[in-house]
């Protein structure tokens, strides 16, 4: 398995060094091995785009309670996508997951549901189109009526800071 992650781990990084063909490397693993598990990351800068608002104003609203360490995790993780020192994890923290399983394990489905389920909704219900299946993922689906009532709550008063201008 070690040998796999290895070659794997040089294929990606080689790959990411060269932008020829990008559009077909994007689609044959780019889309599958980018954030596994990890659903909380893709949804928050697809909602962050479609209310044009920046990241850290929704890491401003996270930033509180039960998803404190989701907002400094989710922090962390911009913080890797504009880095300019280190090359080598600007291309890279997108495959994080893959060759280490606590890399950035506060921000996995599994272990930010509730969250996940907020910004989802949140998403869904600013732009229908596109995302008319974004609340089927796995670890949704075991919340009750109620729960699911009481985050969809949650996603407007989401929406409702995200577009304030305080």
């Amino acid at each position: 398995m070690q040998k796999y992650k290895v070659t794997l781990f040089k294929l990606l990084y080689a790959s990411s060094s060269n932008n020829r063909a990008l559009g077909l490397k994007r689609f044959l693993y780019d889309l599958h091995l980018a954030n596994p598990g990890l659903h909380v990351v893709n949804i928050s800068i697809r909602l962050c785009k479609v209310l044009n608002v920046p990241g850290q104003k929704l890491i401003d609203i996270m930033n509180v309670g039960e998803f404190r360490r989701q907002a400094v995790a989710l922090a962390e993780m911009i913080r890797l996508v504009v880095i300019k020192a280190d090359d080598h994890k600007r291309k890279m923290w997108r495959f994080g997951r893959i060759f280490d399983s606590t890399f950035m394990a506060e921000l996995q489905t599994k272990a930010c549901s509730k969250l996940v389920y907020i910004l989802a909704y949140a998403l869904k219900s600013e732009q229908p189109h596109g995302n008319e299946n974004i609340l089927d993922i796995v670890q949704l689906q075991n919340f009750s009526p109620d729960m699911k009532h009481k985050l969809s709550a949650a996603a407007q008063k989401v929406i409702k800071s995200l577009r304030s201008n305080v």
